[in-house]
């Protein structure tokens, strides 16, 4: 090993990472195999190799992404073409943080996914629902109720779809009693 590379400020040894990548200090959902490739020019350095498949997670503006440059067959974003870039990795914390200026986003919210990020989900069925039961009784020849109510959302998820539907019930039913008053009277 030439220990002369580690004295770069930055440099990571050529090779594959599992690694989080934060942008703008956002951790995008899933981590990535980042490789690490030798500086064609200086061996000294060594540079991400950022897939196309990772820079779509990116929310790039459609005429920024159209016009990105890529290199080693077509698998790694060229370095140097979007000015203000900087990659950095935390090896301690297992990341890849990029700072990217906001010029060459979609529009972006620290609660808030572009769509380049959106994920259909799992096809499936949703159920949820409350039921709520009340049994009354008047002492004393008072009415007697009983009362069962409901109400709840079920939906379907199939690709991009959501489809949804809210319902409610109500049953009520009340009983007089009119028997006499047990105290009499006329």
């Amino acid at each position: 090993i030439d220990l002369k590379r580690f004295s770069s400020q930055g440099y990571v040894e050529p090779g594959k990472y599992n690694l989080q990548v934060q942008l703008n200090k956002q951790p995008l959902a899933e981590e990535y195999d980042i490789y690490w490739y030798a500086g064609e020019d200086d061996a000294s350095k060594s540079y991400a190799c950022l897939t196309p498949e990772l820079v779509a997670q990116f929310g790039l503006k459609e005429d920024v992404a159209n016009n990105l440059q890529w290199s080693h067959d077509a698998k790694c974003l060229k370095s140097g073409q979007l000015e203000g870039m900087e990659i950095k990795a935390d090896l301690s914390q297992s990341a890849l943080v990029i700072s990217l200026p906001q010029a060459y986003l979609e529009y972006t919210y620290p609660d808030w996914d572009p769509p380049s990020r959106w994920d259909d989900g799992i096809s499936g069925i949703v159920a949820d629902y409350s039921i709520n039961a009340q049994t009354r009784h008047e002492e004393n020849g008072g009415d007697d109720s009983n009362e069962i109510s409901g109400n709840g959302t079920v939906g379907v998820n199939l690709g991009p779809w959501r489809m949804r539907a809210d319902w409610q019930t109500n049953y009520q039913h009340t009983r007089s009693n009119d028997d006499d008053d047990e105290f009499g009277g006329d």
